[in-house]
């Protein structure tokens, strides 16, 4: 799909973020250590037709704006690869509901020492909003061992850099700073599951449901009140989701692990 100009495409990646992206992922682990991957984004079908005319504005040809998706199969297919070595597209589907429209995508893996997951959201946006600027890329990396009680180890990105280091400069008393930032976060919703096909035997893991262990559900709405954190928030690289993720873990109603490593032992 054809690329407009770079500084369209940071606005538009801003816009994005400000569109309420909504971003939930599931790994499914079998007891060969095969499994799938599923994804599902969503944004508010008004921020989606905003975007769809600002491409259509800049490409100059009003047969863009129907081009324009947020559900491409070739971007999926290549994003196989951001995934890790051997990692296949399984395929996807166009999602529209309760005011929101998106896409669900699969892929599957056959080993799940290869699987790679980036935990930043950016990296599941269409390449019309891909910005020009390298992104920070915080891995999440999976390790497998295969027994009659296989293990996962699943080993979180390293701590972030400290605050001082990526400050903004923001003035800590400009309310309209603020509000920009509960624009951007109000519905902001990202959350990573590892559901394994068995029983789970083992965990130091904090959030377990049955077979499934969320790593984070963060609802970024659930912040909006809390002008400390929002302060601290102002001071964070957008796309340093671990430097978020510290800030907003004691929040009620978010679900962030803790432990790193998180360990599960299932049969």
């Amino acid at each position: 799909m054809k690329k407009i100009l770079s500084i369209a495409i940071i606005f538009v990646v801003v816009l994005a973020f400000a569109g309420c992206i909504n971003v939930k992922t599931k790994i499914n682990v079998n007891k060969d250590g095969s499994g799938t991957v599923e994804e599902t984004v969503l944004m508010s079908t008004e921020m989606v037709q905003m975007l769809k005319q600002f491409i259509s504005g800049f490409a100059g040809d009003s047969t863009n704006v129907e081009e324009f998706s947020l559900y491409n199969e070739e971007d999926l297919k290549n994003r196989a690869s951001d995934f890790g070595k051997g990692v296949q597209f399984l395929g996807g589907e166009v999602l529209k509901k309760e005011g929101r429209e998106g896409y669900i995508s699969r892929y599957s893996f056959e080993n799940l020492n290869e699987l790679k997951f980036d935990q930043n959201p950016s990296n599941v946006m269409p390449e019309e909003m891909e910005s020009s600027q390298q992104e920070q890329k915080e891995y999440i990396i999976f390790s497998f061992f295969k027994g009659d009680e296989s293990e996962i180890i699943i080993n979180m990105p390293p701590a972030s850099k400290e605050i001082k280091d990526i400050n903004l400069n923001t003035d800590s008393s400009d309310i309209s700073d603020l509000s920009r930032i509960k624009s951007l976060m109000k519905d902001l919703q990202i959350s990573l599951v590892v559901e394994v096909n068995g029983e789970i035997t083992g965990t130091n893991a904090n959030y377990v449901d049955g077979s499934s262990v969320t790593l984070f559900d963060l609802d970024f709405s659930a912040l909006l009140d809390d002008t400390e954190k929002l302060e601290e928030i102002k001071k964070i690289n957008p796309n340093n989701l671990q430097g978020l993720k510290e800030i907003i873990k004691d929040i009620p109603g978010i679900s962030i692990e803790t432990n790193n490593p998180v360990e599960i032992k299932f049969h």
